[in-house]
Order: structure tokens, then C-alpha cells, then sequence
């Protein structure tokens, strides 16, 4: 049976501290990296009562994947109870070809609908951005945690020495502005990994 469409987008108004940055050397689309914001829908209403469903909505479209697995939450449920699904440690989320966001501190995926929190793109990254639709909580509370993140495929779009210095200096501009640390930039491989306070 299909999913029925998405509700209404309740509109809070734009909120100015939001912070947009582009990784694109020459940006012609304007695909912003939402670093602040991440959520959890902590209303229980599309449970369907079924206790032993895993109480996580996983999403295997456009390659994303998750560590724990799905299956081994749900082992984790049956063996402990849904409580344990309040602390996870080690949660990754990967979107294959395109990066991944790993959390360095346990988390809460109690009815975490993670294709709608986490959003893995071309050297940007979405949590919990306003097309959500998932309202987000209080700093260190859900996904708003310290995680680290890897993004593939980021290099300059222009050959040669130069524009692979612009870019570098780029790169270490834009994690500094969204408060991250660089861990690792390498464009000859297009990795690029910092940690962030989500």
C-alpha cells in the first residue's frame, strides 16, 4: 500500500540564525548545508500499536544505510525493551557514494524517521532542515549532537594547482564558519571529514 502524501508544512517563519553554506566551487545550484537543527518526532500517533515493530522508520532509498542495523535494533528491543533505543552509541547514517554522519555520542531513535531528519547530498549535509517537517529540539537533545562528518567527491571543478588551493582554503573557511573542525581534506580523493556540534 502507498504512503499517503506529506502533511501540511507548517511555516514558523524563517528563522535568521540559520546557516546556508555552499561547498560547490562555482555554486549554480544553491544546495545549502543546514548545520543546525536536528529532531525527532517523539509523538507516537502512526504507531499502529504493534509492539513488535521496531519503534524506528528507516528509510533504504537513494543508498542510505544505518549502523546499528535495523535488525539488530530490533534484536536489541526484543532482548531489553524500547528503552534501549534512548542511547544508542555508535549511530552512523551513510548514503552510499556520498558521505555519512557519524555520532560520537549515544543518541536518542526512538521514533526516529530517519529519511526525513538526515539528508546525505553532493558536499552538503541536512538535519533537520525546515522541509523536514520533524520539529527540532532543544541543543543536545535527538540527533543535535557532536558527530562526525564524511562527504565524498568534493573537489574543484577547475584543473590544476591553483584552484586546488582556493578550494582547500575553501573548505577550511566553511567548516570554520559552521563551528566544526577539520579533520581531514583531500582532494585528490575529494574526502572530507570534520566534526560538528549538530
Amino acid at each position: 500500500g502507498g504512503g499517503g502524501g506529506g502533511g501540511g508544512a507548517a511555516r514558523h517563519g524563517g528563522t535568521p540564525e540559520r546557516r546556508h553554506v555552499h561547498f560547490e566551487d562555482e555554486a549554480a545550484n544553491d544546495s545549502p548545508l543546514s548545520a543546525r537543527g536536528a529532531g525527532v518526532r517523539v509523538s507516537g500517533d502512526n504507531s499502529a500499536g504493534g509492539e513488535d515493530a521496531v519503534p524506528i522508520i528507516v528509510s533504504t532509498q537513494d543508498g542510505y544505510s544505518m549502523e546499528p542495523s535495523p535488525e539488530v535494533l530490533r534484536m536489541l528491543v526484543e532482548e531489553k525493551g524500547e528503552g534501549i533505543l534512548a542511547s544508542v552509541s555508535g549511530f552512523v547514517v551513510t548514503r552510499e557514494n556520498f558521505g555519512s554522519v557519524k555520532w560520537l555520542e549515544p543518541v536518542d531513535v526512538r521514533r526516529l524517521e530517519i529519511d526525513q531528519v538526515v539528508r546525505i547530498e553532493r558536499g552538503v549535509v541536512y538535519v533537520y532542515n525546515d522541509e523536514s517537517g520533524v520539529p527540532s529540539p532543544p541543543a543536545g537533545e535527538g540527533l543535535k549532537k557532536r558527530a562526525e562528518v564524511t562527504l565524498y567527491e568534493c573537489r574543484p571543478k577547475k584543473a590544476g594547482e591553483a584552484a586546488r588551493v582556493k578550494f582547500e582554503e575553501r573548505v577550511l573557511k566553511q567548516t570554520r564558519r559552521m563551528g566544526g573542525d577539520l579533520l581531514e581534506y583531500n582532494a585528490d580523493t575529494g574526502v572530507w571529514r570534520f566534526v560538528l556540534q549538530l
